[in-house]
């Protein structure tokens, strides 16, 4: 594979970079018998992350299927060769990338993509680009970000040869492939981030001619992935619908979310008009409220148990995140959750219902430029008391983030922050909430700072799409 050929230039980790001094098989040989050796090698190990146990199994030979994670003492040892480079940067990214316990669903679509590996080139190039310009950009090592950004072209390039050539069933590692160039897209030292949207696009194309009876399990818990990082936040932001995930998964939020970016679209229509029949109106306003129901309905059951509930709101000194001031100038309380995945679906949740929300508000304002609809006070009262669910829901967004950029949730929930922070920033900085959002504005655009001094690009809130 092309990405050998510069692998021997990548600086080690300083994890592991006594363990590799001598290139000849005699010393390696002497190095495995020496118990100093040995005993330093099992304590690295006993360092690695299961996420870099996962990584591992990309260069270790075995059977098909077999997911290798136990520990071997001699394995840092023996190693002298590229593919050892390329291991000692892929297992030093993932304990970037990735949040520090593993969970299942997240496991799984990970261990398959490792699978897909010697399948695609496409995603074996994505995999090195994004390793190489995660730790080139942690440790500011302008080799690897120079190598990372050719190698981000290279699998570019692969891909497109891939999915032009084979069917959409054994798309798999191109289908895994594009998440790990939006992920390279959000890194702030490529030039390219806009293109996640278009990788979005491309991704939803892709899928749509797939029938979902085919999906692997683990493809299915690689799409769950996807649709948290980028897909719902493209749909949210884009205002475009959602076509491929509502046979893809099971999960109750999820399946009420994917359809909010459909109504959205929708409703863009009509307003780009500047009127629509009372009938059609009713309809549409019908069916937002219907979702808005159904997510409010999810939310009382997620917190339905008083005992153990998925979050508590601590004092913002406990959640030191994000913001280099205090933010209890702005947040007297923070949500602290249980685990990453209930902050996940707090967010997911509050997000959709806050477009549809506003999707909602602004419908009803073409009533009064309808002749046969009318437009009462008590309506007027109505569209106040929605703009202030709408700002409740944005405060909400904004008092999630700092659990989402805990150090311990990795890179993986810093990217995740973008999409609640862009759609809680454009609200404040409507027509509707300037005057009075200036103080949480400022805290927006602090943490946004300090997102992109992480290494992790912010959206655009200029951009629609």
């Amino acid at each position: 594979m092309r990405a050998l050929a510069v692998v021997p230039r990548y600086r080690t980790t300083p994890a592991v970079e006594g363990d590799i001094k001598s290139s000849s098989p005699g010393d390696a040989s002497r190095g495995a018998d020496d118990p100093r050796r040995q005993k330093e090698a099992r304590r690295l190990q006993a360092k690695q992350s299961e996420w870099a146990l996962i990584a591992r199994n990309e260069f270790a030979p075995r059977a098909s299927g077999a997911v290798n994670t136990a520990r071997s003492p001699l394995a840092l040892v023996k190693f002298r060769s590229p593919a050892a480079y390329r291991l000692q940067i892929r297992s030093h990214s993932c304990d970037i990338w990735f949040p520090k316990a593993i969970t299942p669903l997240l496991g799984s679509g990970f261990t398959y993509m490792v699978d897909l590996v010697p399948q695609s080139p496409a995603l074996a190039l994505s995999l090195d680009a994004a390793s190489l310009l995660q730790v080139g950009q942690e440790d500011g090592d302008i080799r690897l970000l120079a190598t990372g950004v050719k190698l981000y072209g290279e699998a570019l390039r692969y891909l497109r040869g891939e999915i032009a050539l084979r069917p959409s069933h054994e798309n798999d590692g191109a289908v895994a492939a594009i998440l790990n160039l939006q992920i390279c897209d959000f890194f702030t030292s490529l030039s390219c981030h806009s293109t996640w949207q278009a990788h979005a696009d491309g991704l939803s194309s892709l899928m749509q001619t797939r029938p979902a009876r085919d999906m692997p399990i683990g493809l299915r818990h690689l799409m769950d992935a996807e649709f948290h990082l980028f897909l719902f936040w493209h749909g949210l932001l884009a205002r475009k619908r959602i076509d491929l995930l509502q046979p893809l998964d099971a999960s109750a939020l999820n399946s009420i979310a994917v359809r909010v970016p459909e109504l959205l679209e929708e409703c863009d229509v009509w307003l780009a008009t500047g009127s629509i029949p009372e009938g059609l109106l009713n309809n549409l306003s019908g069916r937002l409220q219907a979702i808005e129901g159904e997510l409010t309905t999810w939310a009382a059951n997620w917190n339905r148990d008083i005992r153990d509930p998925p979050y508590s709101l601590v004092p913002a000194s406990k959640l030191p995140y994000l913001t280099k001031t205090a933010a209890n100038e702005t947040w007297e309380l923070l949500f602290d959750f249980k685990t990453l995945e209930n902050a996940i679906d707090h967010v997911v949740c509050t997000a959709a219902l806050m477009s549809i929300r506003q999707a909602r508000m602004d419908t009803n304002a073409l009533t009064s430029y309808n002749p046969s609809a009318r437009r009462g006070l008590e309506e007027i009262h109505a569209s106040g008391r929605t703009m202030s669910k709408i700002t409740e829901c944005a405060d909400s967004l904004c008092m999630s983030l700092p659990f989402l950029c805990k150090p311990e949730h990795g890179k993986y929930g810093v990217v995740i922050s973008a999409g609640p922070l862009c759609l809680a920033t454009k609200w404040y900085m409507s027509r509707h909430s300037r005057r009075s959002a200036a103080k949480k504005l400022d805290w927006c655009r602090q943490a946004a700072q300090c997102i992109r001094g992480s290494g992790i690009q912010t959206i655009d809130i200029a951009n629609k799409s």
